[in-house]
């Protein structure tokens, strides 16, 4: 039986065998609060795929050019050990709606990917004015554990499905540096990975984040997609690093990418930080 709600998914597995193999195989390992936020995550790409008038047959063809173009990436990384930045390949044409419709369906069927939205889902945040860099589909701020209301949200470009979607949400179309105002909590779900130089990102988030602030972030480890300008080579780099902007680690999961065909060691790292001292 179809799973309310889910009905774009559903459909996209029964055209992609494999996928849905995948996804019954996670389905498998699900407990059952597990399964309340699978069915909400699945719930979540069905309103946005209607919402933008794409139906299942759309959606699962947005799903196979982006899972290609990253099969490709892998097998490239493989043989040369280089990302795509670095091999400087044609520029991949893809639209918003293609990469955020597979986004939200890895969460579906990608263990890994489903263990960091449990994980966002998880994190206890208390603190009263919070801000999470980059929107996308608006799919984090559905499992974001705050009050909205106390919610900011900033990116480049902002898609009229998040907005109509959380609407208790002050939303900033704008560059995450010309953000001014202070933060009890910064969020930045698989965000690092898309800038060329990180670093200056986290010197950022720390000038603009209050003494004990929270700062909930991933990063990206050995993995080769195309849109990826920066890999972190090791945790132990990265931690040094915070500590020069006075963070230190309250909680981190490795959470490995598990691959049938390919081993290239990727992971994604989930942390949560604390700043310990003021400006």
């Amino acid at each position: 039986m179809m799973d309310y709600g889910m009905e774009i998914f559903e459909e996209i597995c029964r055209i992609d065998k494999i996928l849905g193999l995948q996804a019954r195989l996670l389905k498998k390992k699900l407990d059952q609060t597990d399964k309340v936020l699978y069915a909400r995550a699945g719930a979540y790409l069905n309103d946005y795929c209607q919402y933008h008038g794409i139906d299942a047959s759309g959606a699962g063809d947005s799903v196979a050019k982006f899972n290609a173009k990253y099969i490709e990436d892998v097998k490239n990384f493989i043989e040369t050990r280089k990302y795509p930045v670095d091999l400087k390949d044609e520029v991949y044409s893809i639209s918003r709606n293609e990469y955020d419709i597979f986004l939200m369906s890895s969460f579906l069927f990608t263990e890994h990917r489903f263990s960091l939205l449990k994980e966002l889902s998880a994190a206890e945040i208390i603190n009263e004015k919070i801000l999470n860099i980059g929107v996308g589909s608006g799919i984090e701020l559905e499992f974001i554990k705050t009050d909205k209301s106390g919610l900011d949200a900033c990116d480049l470009s902002i898609d009229d499905y998040p907005r109509e979607r959380h609407k208790d949400v002050c939303f900033h179309e704008k560059d995450f540096n010309l953000i001014t105002q202070r933060y009890d909590a910064i969020i930045a779900i698989e965000v690092l990975e898309h800038f060329p130089r990180p670093l200056d990102v986290i010197s950022r988030v720390a000038s603009v984040l209050d003494k004990n602030g929270m700062f909930i972030l991933t990063i990206a480890r050995n993995v080769p997609q195309f849109d990826h300008l920066y890999n972190f080579d090791s945790d132990d780099f990265f931690e040094k690093e915070i500590e020069k902007n006075s963070l230190k680690i309250e909680y981190k999961k490795t959470i490995p990418h598990k691959y049938n065909l390919f081993k290239i060691d990727a992971a994604t790292v989930f942390y949560i930080l604390k700043k310990t001292s003021g400006d």
